[in-house]
């Protein structure tokens, strides 16, 4: 398909989607525009990725609403979001909602669903990483760290990475071993992704740097009752 045939295909699919009222009213819409703008000799090569687009999303329709509580409106807005994010990125419509739907178990709410999941697209196609990688890395640093924005874990990373060439995936073996740790000492999200980024540039492997800033990561031990001032043992 050219690129303006492919926007016309997809932004009529989407909308024949949300406008049809039962499954075979979608198909039959959806076939309807993608005849009128390809030409029927195309259209019907299409048939069967049609019926796959609908099918995977009306799954997650469901599943966004049935798993995470999100409205009709909600979850039908945040498909849109997907259709347009796939678009703008190239990364299929499966991946993005396997993504959103990673996230919003993690706790982000529906109605930031879209943004988080945008910030996650970008960081993959920016370090060329594959998406699913980003965003287990992203549910473990929203776990621990819920109350920072995920645009703003994604702008540090990128930054951390470009500065010291460590790639997502180092990044996400590091913080398997120093995220809670560095949580529970008082380090910001900011510091302990610095640390983590600079235990890799110096040239460490990822596992071998994760068990190195360990201690420093650690929180101090909470100190012993102090000895009597003559120097004996309580009790003795």
């Amino acid at each position: 398909l050219g690129k303006e045939d492919g926007k016309k295909y997809k932004d009529g699919f989407f909308e024949a989607f949300t406008n049809g009222t039962t499954f075979g009213h979608k198909v039959a819409t959806t076939l309807q525009y993608s005849l009128a703008g390809m030409g029927i000799y195309s259209g019907f090569q299409t048939i069967s990725s049609f019926k796959d687009s609908i099918i995977e999303a009306d799954k997650y329709l469901t599943m966004f609403q049935a798993s995470l509580g999100m409205s009709k409106q909600e979850s039908t807005g945040l498909q849109q979001s997907i259709f347009n994010m796939a678009k703008t990125y190239g990364i299929q419509t499966e991946e993005l909602n396997k993504s959103a739907l990673a996230l919003g178990r993690a706790g982000i709410q529906g109605k930031d669903l879209a943004e988080a999941t945008k910030a996650v697209s970008q960081i993959s196609k920016i370090a060329g990483e594959d998406l699913s990688t980003v965003t287990d890395l992203f549910v473990s640093w929203h776990t621990v760290y819920p109350e920072v924005k995920m645009q703003h874990l994604a702008d540090s990373m990128t930054a951390a990475s470009v500065a010291t060439k460590a790639n997502m995936g180092d990044l996400k073996t590091v913080s398997n071993y120093l995220l809670t740790a560095g949580q529970q000492s008082g380090l910001t999200s900011d510091g302990l992704i610095a640390l983590s980024a600079s235990m890799i540039q110096v040239g460490k492997s990822a596992s071998t740097a994760g068990t190195s800033a360990g201690p420093v990561a650690r929180p101090p031990p909470h100190p012993g009752p102090s000895p009597p001032s003559n120097g004996r043992t309580p009790g003795w």
